[in-house]
């Protein structure tokens, strides 16, 4: 199944999980203790009840209670819940591999790969999207991101032992002649070619997300510097404005200091005039009585 880097949909995990029932309804190992969601547990706790032996009731569980998620965190929510689902589906197969020989166990273990492979690009989609996420739940949710990867860890170990044992069990327990060594050894290149297809598969839709990104990146960018350099523009319009603007008052600056000159000019010579006046208004009066 070739997982696409966009949001994960209900459709989506409601049909891995319907996969999952019918796995388990078709088991004889499906009687464990169902899982049941205990209020206050964190979403670690639930993943690890979920995915010790997952049944009927646990993938009804699942699909009945969905994660509960903050907001900001809805798609990391969507991610988180698909991966528990790949998980489950995961411990399955892995828990299968010891009983099975021969070409059986050869597909478990291919198609074990595959979970592995949907559970590391789920990953890496959890991965981008915690950097979307505000600040006040990066903790928590960097706490969760790295309980996922231990346990896809873990499940990467226990898929690489059973695979030695295959590989150390193969030419002695699971080859009946001779002739059929060539045989198995052509399946499993073409397994193995088949499983790198999907791998080139995969990452071409990863790149071509990728591209769309980096060009929407790119529009986004360009838009940004054509608004760049319109304030530019109209920076450099209101600063010729402003130097305008400060010649004009320079200009007045002058204009009212010369007339306060002439005030004060004017001003003399008014009191110069009074005084003589009031000079020759004396002498007269003096004169007159004299």
């Amino acid at each position: 199944t070739t997982i696409n880097p966009v949001i994960p949909n209900e459709a989506k995990r409601s049909q891995l999980a319907y996969n999952l029932l019918d796995k388990e309804a078709s088991s004889p190992s499906s009687h464990s203790i169902p899982f049941r969601p205990t209020k206050g547990k964190g979403h670690h706790d639930i993943s690890r009840q979920l995915l010790n032996h997952p049944t009927n009731d646990d993938l009804s569980a699942i699909m009945s209670n969905p994660l509960e998620t903050e907001p900001g965190s809805e798609r990391f929510g969507d991610y988180e819940a698909e991966l528990k689902l790949v998980q489950a589906d995961l411990v399955q197969k892995l828990d299968q591999i010891p009983e099975l020989s021969g070409e059986p166990r050869k597909a478990a273990l291919s198609s074990a790969e595959r979970a592995l492979e949907e559970a590391d690009e789920l990953l890496a989609q959890m991965r981008l999207e915690k950097a979307n996420i505000p600040t006040t739940l990066r903790s928590k949710i960097n706490a969760r991101f790295r309980n996922h990867e231990s346990d896809i860890d873990a499940h990467k170990r226990k898929l690489r032992s059973l695979a030695d044992d295959r590989a150390a069990l193969f030419g002695a327990r699971y080859t009946d002649n001779p002739s059929g060594s060539g045989q198995d050894v052509q399946l499993e290149q073409r397994q193995q070619l088949l499983s790198g297809t999907d791998r080139l598969d995969r990452s071409t839709q990863r790149l071509k997300a990728s591209q769309a990104l980096a060009n929407e990146t790119e529009g986004i960018g360009a838009g940004i510097l054509g608004d760049l350099h319109t304030q530019r523009e109209t920076i450099m319009h209101t600063q010729s404005r402003l130097l305008e603007s400060e010649g004009y008052v320079d200009r007045s600056v002058k204009t009212l200091r010369g007339m306060a000159r002439r005030m004060a000019t004017n001003r003399v010579i008014t009191i110069s005039i009074i005084t003589i006046l009031v000079l020759l208004i004396v002498a007269v009066i003096y004169s007159k009585f004299r």
